[in-house]
């Protein structure tokens, strides 16, 4: 029996950041195992504790939530292709090279967030933010995109005491915000953060 959403992914190339978070990996997982002649997926991995963007891709394959999809499909893990950037830096801190690798790619997952609650306010806006603008731009220089899919932050904190089902307009221009987290340090953010 034909499936649609896989035949939409035969022999497509897939950008994702946040792959190593919850959601991205639970994507990663479900993308490998539904729609099996997707040509490659892209995972956007910054190098951390100590450990290059290609090791981290490594070890995410070893996460259990892979064990079901290396018992029916021992080969899929190696369509994932490390991409080593940061969310947090100008093109997302991508090099020409992994850029021009990246061509052919039609579809972007932007899963990738800060979910510190603890985060400094500049650092939140930073990879959420501008990391959203930076993600976009990248998309903007992709000859065969069609989609791309943001998954936003699943909590947030607004100033009332009740939640209706409604979109909230924002309390600033996401462009201000950007600007004053590129100009100013923390502590004179935080003077301007709400308690």
């Amino acid at each position: 029996m034909s499936n649609p959403i896989s035949e939409y992914y035969h022999g497509r190339d897939i950008f994702v950041t946040g792959g190593s978070g919850l959601m991205g990996k639970a994507l990663l997982e479900k993308l490998l195992r539904s729609c099996t002649q997707l040509n490659r997926i892209f995972v956007l991995l910054r190098d951390r504790k100590g450990m290059s963007a290609y090791d981290r891709l490594k070890k995410l394959k070893e996460n259990r939530i892979f064990d079901r999809l290396k018992s029916e499909k021992p080969n899929a893990l190696d369509k994932l292709v490390a991409i080593p950037g940061d969310l947090i830096e100008h093109d997302l801190g991508m090099s020409e090279e992994s850029k021009k690798s990246m061509a052919n790619v039609s579809l972007i997952f932007h899963v990738a967030a800060t979910i510190r609650f603890d985060e400094t306010l500049r650092r939140a806006i930073l990879i959420n933010v501008r990391g959203t603008r930076e993600a976009l731009n990248f998309a903007m220089q992709l000859r065969n995109l069609q989609r791309f899919v943001h998954v936003s932050t699943a909590f947030s904190y607004p100033y009332k005491t009740r939640l209706d089902e409604q979109i909230y307009p924002p309390m600033d221009d996401w462009k201000t915000i950007i600007k004053l987290a590129e100009k100013f340090d923390d502590g004179i953010l935080n003077i301007f953060t709400k308690k």
